[in-house]
């Protein structure tokens, strides 16, 4: 059975160190969603929709790479609970295959994500943007899907958490 690993977290939390750990660990195994890696053209200076065409994007190359036998590291903020259920019902829809999820919470504390951050967008200064977005980041308090915490530095025991 494939497997969909939703990691999330605040930006700059280590979502995408997560993902290239696990990546190095199952090479053949696992194809990585990084939404910030997808540039939708905005030609039409419609950020909404261009979101929207993202997400269609990833969702299809999700189900695409499930068809092949393989598994998804999907890394995105996840900021609330209900954006998975609706992704996780869509995978269930265009999927017809049984498939197992699991929620991996990569957390840090606020300031040294607010550091990251500053240190990979190097001309991100927008403060009051991220602390925004952040201050609506909801906890995830999950009953139906595996869900795992953790932390960086990532340790080797991780990969059993994740492939057991």
């Amino acid at each position: 059975m494939s497997k969909v690993i939703f990691v999330r977290g605040y930006p700059g939390a280590g979502k995408s160190s997560f993902a290239k750990f696990i990546l190095d660990k199952f090479p053949d195994k696992i194809k990585l969603i990084d939404p910030d890696a997808v540039i939708i053209s905005d030609s039409i200076g419609d950020k909404l929709l261009a979101k929207k065409q993202k997400y269609r994007f990833n969702l299809n190359y999700c189900i695409s790479v499930l068809n092949e036998g393989l598994d998804v590291i999907w890394t995105q903020s996840w900021r609330s609970i209900s954006g998975l259920n609706i992704t996780i019902n869509n995978i269930k829809t265009l999927y017809s295959e049984d498939v197992a999820f699991l929620v991996v919470e990569v957390t840090q504390d606020k300031s040294t994500c607010w550091n990251n951050v500053r240190n990979k967008f190097l001309d991100f200064t927008e403060d009051t943007y991220y602390r925004e977005y952040i201050d609506n980041y909801e906890k995830f308090n999950l009953k139906n899907i595996p869900f795992i915490e953790i932390s960086y530095p990532f340790e080797e025991n991780i990969i059993t958490k994740v492939y057991n």
